[in-house]
């Protein structure tokens, strides 16, 4: 799940709950089938549907806007990344 957003607070938030599973200016490429995409400025990898569901309470509650990239197959994520 890749949350665009003011970086420092938004990690934060994301670290606060779920520590090394979340990451900064991570390039997308590797995590798509066609093997292209820019960066991201927060991803926060959920392990279980537990953590995904308290991933997107707090996305909720600060109305964050986000993506959830799933397995990464039929995505093209731009060069550009996600802010």
């Amino acid at each position: 799940m890749m949350v665009m957003t003011d970086t420092v607070h938004t990690t934060e938030l994301f670290r606060q709950k779920f520590g090394n599973a979340v990451q900064e200016n991570v390039i997308l490429a590797p995590y798509t089938s066609a093997r292209i995409g820019g960066p991201a400025d927060v991803m926060v990898t959920a392990k279980s549907t537990d953590e995904l569901a308290q991933a997107i309470q707090i996305i909720w509650e600060h109305k964050l806007p986000y993506y959830v990239l799933g397995g990464g197959s039929n995505v093209l994520v731009s060069d550009n990344g996600f802010r």
